[in-house]
């Protein structure tokens, strides 16, 4: 059953890809990742864009990080996009260390967000706002 819905997620994958907005983003510790590269290696991939002040987002990042130990060896790769730190300000590199601290977090996790954030806001909103936290699968 497994494997049926991640063949399904997959084969989805490939005929959006040309619709999903491309990124290319680096960890604090400088590795980088893009939207389309995963893609385009059959991975499922989701992205969850969290607020550090929300304790919506960080019971979202708890139960993420389960899945992401889960389904990892199973081609799905799990993003994290971190906006805002504790005093609403936007999350810097120290945030993004407290935050995979704090919440157990071993999935990459990203700062410097809001164009990414605001491209997918524009492709999947309807009036141009979203509540975080937010997942998207593709």
């Amino acid at each position: 059953m497994k494997s049926t819905i991640f063949a399904l997620l997959t084969s989805l994958t490939f005929t959006i890809t040309a619709q999903v907005p491309d990124w290319t983003q680096y960890t604090c510790d400088a590795n980088g990742y893009s939207m389309y590269t995963e893609l385009s290696k059959g991975k499922a991939v989701l992205l969850s864009f969290s607020n550090q002040w929300s304790p919506a987002s960080a019971e979202t990042a708890g139960k993420t990080e389960d899945l992401w130990q889960n389904m990892m060896s199973e081609n799905v790769k799990v993003f994290g996009f971190l906006n805002e730190d504790q005093d609403f300000n936007t999350a810097d590199c120290d945030d993004a260390d407290v935050w995979a601290t704090v919440n157990g977090i071993t999935y990459p996790t990203f700062i410097n967000i809001e164009n990414v954030l605001e491209n997918y806001i524009n492709k999947y909103t309807t009036n141009g706002a979203v509540n975080l936290p937010w997942l998207l699968l593709f």
